[in-house]
């Protein structure tokens, strides 16, 4: 996780003793972290907007008929918050939402597998019928979304369990 540093870091006193260019790094990569959190934050929820408001463009970036499905929008933003979670150490909520990622990845992984259909893919979906080219079934994501956000979620997870021996910077 970015903007962190094993506790050996610390001098008796508990205050941070590193070198200029560690803290430099350690800054730009907790700028990085806060700034890819927030864009999946909005790029998610500009995305569902799209889907709540009937705007086919706000889920069709490029505009090449392939939209992003509510489910997936979804997991973005909540991705989105679990890493500004993080960054502020909000672990335990951060948590929260990465077992929400997973899961929305892990149900879709499953129905492929399985070949079941759990009915849950076309509840976001609002009644629309535009969004549908380009998945192989409506309002589900694709087998690689589906595994990359079970990943993501779980990696959100991981990242709050482990971070009590962990040290943050201050600026």
């Amino acid at each position: 996780m970015s903007g962190v540093f094993l506790a050996h870091h610390l001098d008796h006193s508990g205050t941070l003793n590193m070198p200029a260019r560690s803290r430099t790094a350690a800054r730009r990569a907790r700028n990085a972290s806060l700034i890819l959190g927030l864009y999946a934050l909005l790029g998610g929820v500009i995305s569902f907007t799209g889907w709540a408001a009937d705007l086919p463009r706000l889920t069709d970036w490029n505009g090449g008929g392939i939209s992003i499905q509510p489910n997936g929008s979804i997991a973005a933003f909540t991705s989105g918050i679990a890493i500004l979670l993080l960054e502020f150490g909000y672990r335990r909520i951060a948590a929260v939402c990465g077992v929400v990622v997973a899961a929305i990845g892990a149900t879709v992984i499953y129905q492929y597998v399985s070949g079941t259909d759990l009915h849950i893919d076309t509840l976001l979906m609002f009644g629309r019928e535009w969004g549908r080219g380009g998945v192989l079934f409506v309002g589900r994501m694709g087998p690689p979304g589906a595994i990359s956000w079970t990943i993501i979620g779980v990696a959100c997870v991981i990242a709050s369990l482990f971070s009590s021996g962990w040290v943050r910077l201050r600026s």
